[in-house]
């Protein structure tokens, strides 16, 4: 009876410490406190989910509070992009229509319309 009663309450921790790093994750990248977000960040990322996914590619991307790496940005971000998660899937597909910024090419971005096009085309989609 405790093992059944152990291990059922196993599942309810892991979800509230996921729940726990989402919020932090969230409420600490908008306000703009980017290194104290990087870490619940990359656990509610490695957890799935997307959001933090999706802001963990933005803290990558710009540098913001941890060093700029464009891989890691593009693998967050196409983490998302597996899960249908259109805000990531339009970061992505802007990176790879401008190959960088609007205002010029970024180390690690190449430009590629095609991909930019099959990516807004998902999006269309959800």
């Amino acid at each position: 009876m405790l093992t059944l009663l152990i291990i059922s309450a196993l599942p309810q921790t892991v979800l509230s410490r996921t729940e726990t790093d989402h919020q932090a994750c969230q409420q600490l990248f908008d306000n703009a406190r980017y290194s104290e977000a990087s870490s619940p960040c990359q656990k509610a990322a490695q957890a799935g989910d997307v959001n933090a996914q999706t802001l963990l590619g933005e803290l990558y991307d710009g540098g913001l509070g941890i060093d700029q790496n464009a891989a890691l940005a593009k693998k967050w971000w196409q983490a998302a992009v597996d899960q249908r998660h259109v805000p990531a899937i339009n970061l992505l597909a802007l990176k790879f229509y401008y190959g960088g910024t609007v205002f010029g090419r970024e180390a690690g971005w190449e430009q590629g319309y095609p991909k930019a096009m099959a990516l807004w085309r998902l999006s269309a989609e959800e």
